[in-house]
Parts: C-alpha cells; sequence; structure tokens
C-alpha cells in the first residue's frame, strides 16, 4: 500500500495539486482502502482518484461491517469505473445488497442504486 500511496503523491504533486488536498486524498485513500477494485494507480490521475474516492465510500457505507463485505465480494460479477453488478443467490444474499435486480451506477456525478423499480434509469440484465 505505501508504494501506491507514493505513487498517489507524485501523481497528485505533477498535476501540481495542493499539499492539502494531497493530504486529504491520501487520507480517504487509507481509511477505505479495501473498498478500492480495479483501480490504474500507475495512470491515476486527479479526477479519477476523486471518483474512486467516491466508489470506495459508497460501498464502505452500504456494506459497513464484516459480513455485508464477503457478500458484497462474493455476489459482485462485474465492475468498472462506472458500475457494479452483483448476482444474488439467496434471499440473505439479496437483502444486504439491494433488490434481486440491481447494480450501483455513478451518473451525474454520484454513485446511486439502481433497480427493476427505479425504470428512469434502470439496468436491466437476465440472471441465468
Amino acid at each position: 500500500m505505501d508504494a501506491i500511496l507514493s505513487k498517489i503523491i507524485n501523481n497528485l504533486m505533477i498535476e501540481n495539486v495542493d499539499n492539502t488536498a494531497i493530504n486529504d486524498i491520501v487520507q480517504q485513500v487509507w481509511e477505505n482502502w479495501k473498498y478500492f477494485d480495479n483501480v490504474d494507480w500507475d495512470n491515476i490521475d486527479y479526477c479519477d482518484i476523486l471518483k474512486a474516492i467516491n466508489h470506495a465510500k459508497f460501498l464502505k457505507a452500504k456494506f459497513n461491517d464484516e459480513s455485508k463485505y464477503a457478500i458484497m465480494k462474493k455476489t459482485l460479477v462485474y465492475r468498472d469505473d462506472k458500475i457494479c453488478i452483483f448476482k444474488p443467490t439467496n434471499f440473505k444474499e439479496s437483502s444486504i445488497i439491494g433488490e434481486p435486480i440491481c447494480c450501483f451506477a455513478y451518473s451525474q456525478s454520484r454513485w446511486d442504486e439502481h433497480y427493476n423499480g427505479y425504470q428512469e434509469q434502470s439496468i436491466m440484465f437476465t440472471m441465468l
């Protein structure tokens, strides 16, 4: 993790981000570390790291204890920097994740939960 934090600091210094913001970013990465996946730390810029931090904080708020975190990791079938799709296999998992058919997506500069009943921005997929 220290190597990754060094890369973050170096990249932000190259972008002329001020020291206060860099310290804040490092603190937030440290506090939310286990919720970061699929992050290309070598090529991340200031905007992308803020987006990754927001995603990690969203997941941490939703899956805020070890049992919920384990279910999140078990049911996650796809994740990139714009979407998370989960496939719960039973009622217990579904009650932790959300709706039986749901995903978390990044749109309009924030993370939100999308599900079958949310027609305007629903993301539908078939569970096999």
